[in-house]
């Protein structure tokens, strides 16, 4: 049976890897969580988008409808002045202006439910460069986790080696004497074939 320090040694050694290898695997799976939340943001994002395109198409539309219902307005208008109808001098002057402010507001509209859609889409792609991120992040903390345990049972088992190792030349050097006297160092010096003797 192992003496006690051995058993300490190796369950201390048991329980810095283990928890290297949880803690790695506990920030896998918050990165992981991460990158799902990222991909979801990236998905509403997209959806939003595209939302906008479709919420501006009708905007445009409608204005389009107000505005050709507001020149025919401006038409009959004209029929009625007596001035000449809407096709004559200032009157087709007054249309073709407003026909033009009219046609310029419809696709300012346009522009600017595109700009927004566009901003959710540049949105979109900053989200799934995170979730990406999140993702590699993931498994670099689990890589992280499982090294981090190797180093610990390397690290266990040099000191375990390092220790044994000791308490090897702890023990010769207590060499007990015949006479009961000193304790003799166990290597002698100068007795070889290169020494005096």
């Amino acid at each position: 049976m192992a003496d006690p320090f051995t058993m300490m040694a190796v369950a201390a050694t048991a329980l810095t890897a283990g928890s290297a290898i949880m803690g790695g695997n506990a920030e896998y799976s918050q990165e992981m969580g991460n990158s799902q939340v990222s991909q979801e943001n990236a998905r509403r994002a997209r959806e939003n988008a595209a939302q906008t395109r479709l919420a501006g198409s009708a905007a445009e539309e409608a204005k389009r409808r107000e505005l050709r219902k507001s020149l025919g307005r401006t038409a009959a208008a004209a029929s009625q002045s007596g001035t000449g109808g809407p096709g004559y001098g200032s009157n087709l002057a007054v249309i073709k202006q407003a026909s033009t402010e009219a046609e310029l507001d419809a696709l300012n509209l346009r522009y600017s439910y595109n700009e927004d859609a566009r901003g959710s889409e540049a949105e979109a792609l900053n989200f799934d460069a995170e979730a990406t991120a999140a993702r590699r992040r993931a498994r670099g903390a689990r890589k992280a986790g499982f090294i981090n345990a190797a180093s610990a049972v390397l690290q266990g088992a040099a000191n375990y080696g390092g220790g044994r190792a000791s308490s090897r030349v702890t023990k010769a050097r207590k060499t007990p004497t015949p006479s009961g006297g000193k304790p003799r160092p166990s290597v002698r010096y100068g007795t070889g074939p290169d020494g005096p003797g």
